[in-house]
């Protein structure tokens, strides 16, 4: 499971983003001993890429689903 700072350097995006993308029910995750944690499924959702993808692949994608910096 990877943490927001983790999912935020991956999309380079900021974990502010994360947060919003959460809460807003856009990227699933869930909150374990009070902390939001993301699978790889979770990601891979989110992009609408194959799980096998989500190790390979790199920021590109922030830019193409339109996030912005917080």
């Amino acid at each position: 499971m990877y943490t927001v700072a983790e999912v935020a350097e991956y999309l380079k995006v900021s974990s502010a983003t994360i947060y919003r993308l959460f809460e807003s029910k856009k990227l699933n995750g869930r909150k374990v001993g009070g902390q939001i944690r993301f699978t790889k499924t979770d990601l891979a959702a989110y992009l609408g890429i194959g799980i096998d993808e989500v190790i390979v692949l790199g920021g590109n994608y922030a830019k193409s689903r339109g996030l912005q910096e917080a």
